[in-house]
């Protein structure tokens, strides 16, 4: 599954076209890595988006096979490592 549409369905950013843009922006890494919004994603990878002012990392555990998650099942599909804001100097 493409990392915008994973993120789009977990309902980490609310629409593809964030995520697209905060790929293009250089926010979004897999697994360390700078990606694009189109990159596939694997069950144990690690996303970490670097937005200027909060922090999100998290751990893929299941790649949805559906177009729709319920809110409660989404808990099912990862894990939050990491969910901080930056301090503003």
């Amino acid at each position: 599954m493409r990392i915008d549409k994973y993120l789009h369905l977990i309902n980490v950013l609310k629409s593809r076209t964030l995520v697209k843009e905060a790929c293009e922006k250089g926010y979004v890494f897999l697994n360390s890595i700078k990606v694009k919004a189109s990159k596939e994603i694997k069950e144990g990878d690690e996303i970490f988006i670097n937005f200027p002012l909060r922090e999100i990392k998290i751990k893929v555990l299941k790649i949805p096979r559906k177009r729709n998650i319920s809110r409660k099942d989404r808990e099912n599909y990862f894990i939050i490592l990491k969910d901080e804001k930056k301090d503003v100097v």
